[in-house]
């Protein structure tokens, strides 16, 4: 599968804990160059959340309703572009 800037993918992401082997299964919209993801085993991503609480916020990103049904969410969510990681594509 190709991954582009700008799409929504569902990736495992780590979740706190001791030894941080639980993941989670969150939506993430892909934000690294297109050439990067071609050529490296990694992207960079921002994690999607259904808490909306906080979308006054600069670094708070609210996915309108088109963009909701592309990306195949099912409730209103934002992108938390406080929140990049990295992320292997064997976890996306």
């Amino acid at each position: 599968m190709r991954l582009n800037r700008g799409n929504i993918v569902l990736c495992k992401v780590p979740m706190p804990s001791e030894d941080l082997r639980k993941f989670k299964l969150r939506p993430a919209l892909i934000v690294s160059k297109d050439l990067n993801s071609e050529r490296l085993d990694d992207v960079i991503i921002a994690i999607c959340t259904s808490n909306i609480s906080r979308t006054q916020e600069s670094t708070q990103y609210l996915i309108d309703a088109n963009q909701l049904v592309q990306a195949g969410i099912k409730v209103p969510s934002v992108v938390k572009c406080e929140s990049l990681k990295k992320m292997n594509l064997s976890l996306t």
